[in-house]
């Protein structure tokens, strides 16, 4: 190979003229190459004579999946429906603006356990609650409390929500991630309810 191997990205085998993939560093959205590459290749016989050619290398397009991370966060407790937890920030490796790198999100599982944060030691053994628990808004990413209950001193203070990431290519690739949200004490008011109480007069 004498020009046009950008990367170092082929080899031949001088032997036998086969053209191999030498770095696994192919990659259609490469602004660098363009999804083409123009190699310039040279052959020569066992009398000395010799040409050169070009091999042009057309790089198709795959749809790979979604890239993400799992998150861990912190809401206060007796936070209501609807009040705002985090948005997710997932990205996709295909061209922008193509279905392939269109993403949706998706709640596949909420997974409720009890842990002492002071200790970190679990106190309740895990209990699978609804997806409705929390609302993931499926084009923004953004993630809200749902119709649960927020309490810190309650059986369950600490929430493993999973999240799939899909993208809209033919066939959709999927990725997934946790979400974990810790809930946060509050100092709340004590309370103290009416009361009626009798007592026998004369009493000491």
């Amino acid at each position: 190979i004498l020009g046009g191997n950008v990367g170092d990205t082929f080899d031949v085998v001088v032997e036998t003229g086969q053209l191999l993939v030498k770095n696994d560093i192919i990659d259609y959205e490469d602004d660098t190459v363009q999804g083409r590459y123009e190699l310039l290749v040279s052959a020569t016989d066992e009398g000395g004579l010799d040409d050169t050619g070009s091999v042009i290398i057309i790089v198709e397009d795959v749809n790979e999946p979604p890239v993400c991370s799992d998150v861990a966060v912190t809401v206060n407790e007796n936070s209501g429906e609807g009040a705002y937890i985090t948005s997710l920030l997932a990205s996709d490796p295909d061209a922008p603006g193509q279905p392939a790198s269109t993403l949706r999100y998706s709640i596949q599982s909420v997974i409720g356990t009890g842990v002492n944060y002071l200790t970190k030691e679990t106190s309740e053994v895990p209990f699978l609650h609804a997806t409705s628990s929390f609302f993931l808004d499926p084009d923004s990413g953004e993630l809200d409390v749902g119709n649960l209950k927020l309490n810190f001193e309650g059986k369950y203070n600490n929430y493993y929500v999973t999240v799939e990431v899909s993208d809209k290519g033919d066939p959709s690739r999927q990725s997934h991630l946790t979400v974990r949200v810790m809930l946060a004490d509050i100092n709340e008011p004590p309370s103290l309810p009416d009361q009626h109480r009798t007592i026998l007069e004369n009493s000491p």
